[in-house]
């Protein structure tokens, strides 16, 4: 029977954060550490017993029970009756957002039509020479992509800008249909609350593709390590770098996310 007044009779784990590695410690003190903060249920962990091979937190047998319970019936059945009541209402469902469309003039021809977004990557691309010109559908007049505020390359620039925070982290990724158990390595250079920019030095991604990704942050402590699904949505070849879209992310991490962006 193990001593729970004495740690020694516990197993010692070493904890992986970060391409480095802290401990041994034993049980008691990880479930401390989880609950201050100092380590997550998703980090790994080995030791001699274990071969040396990582493991999570969460996986370990004798740590399952120690795991925060799922919510409660009662709850899960709330949530469905609200979400049955919304979806009965006629003046609850949403509308779908009407989708600005233009057409585009590059040295004489006519592209489009195409979204605000796939617009603004055309002329952010830096591939495009000489001046452009847009106008949404439906109308007759040209305008020079300066004219219009929502294309201006500028603006989207200073948006851009101003939304992007500094950011050190390591990022495991893989595409969207494997696991991550044998995942390309990368490091974040800055993010915002939709996306982020990734350096790697070999990059063989292509652009809309879609990608699982660990982020785990090296030097904001605030910002625990998180999990998402990403689009990239821009590969810059000559820098190493790819742009990502934030596709699933939870709210709990969204919301530490946006902690972050607004102290930092």
């Amino acid at each position: 029977m193990k001593d729970a007044q004495n740690p020694q009779t516990f197993p010692q784990w070493y904890i992986g954060k970060n391409d480095s590695w802290t401990g041994p410690f034993p049980e008691p003190k990880i479930l401390q550490m989880i609950n201050q903060g100092a380590a997550s249920w998703v980090d790994f962990v080995w030791n001699e017993q274990s071969g040396f091979l990582w493991r999570r937190l969460c996986d370990l047998p004798q740590l399952k029970a120690k795991m925060p319970p799922p919510p409660p019936k009662s709850l899960i059945d709330q949530i469905k009756q609200s979400h049955q009541n919304f979806s009965e209402s006629p003046s609850a469902v949403p509308q779908p957002a009407r989708r600005t469309l233009w057409f585009l003039q590059i040295q004489g021809s006519q592209f489009g039509p195409v979204t605000t977004q796939e617009a603004q990557s055309i002329i952010l691309s830096g591939k495009i020479n000489g001046a452009i010109f847009a106008k949404q559908k439906g109308e007759n007049r040209w305008q020079a992509i300066n004219m219009i505020p929502e294309l201006s390359p500028q603006n989207e620039k200073n948006r851009r800008n101003q939304s992007r925070v500094p950011l050190l982290a390591s990022v495991k990724f893989t595409s969207h249909d494997r696991t991550l158990r044998n995942p390309r390595m990368g490091f974040c250079r800055d993010i915002s609350l939709t996306g982020m920019l990734v350096h790697c030095d070999q990059l063989s991604e292509l652009e809309g593709e879609e990608l699982k990704m660990e982020v785990n942050p090296v030097t904001a402590h605030t910002l625990a390590t998180f999990t998402t699904s990403a689009q990239i949505v821009r590969i810059n070849s000559k820098d190493h770098t790819f742009s990502v879209k934030f596709k699933s992310i939870s709210a709990p991490q969204l919301q530490n996310l946006k902690k972050y962006l607004e102290e930092s």
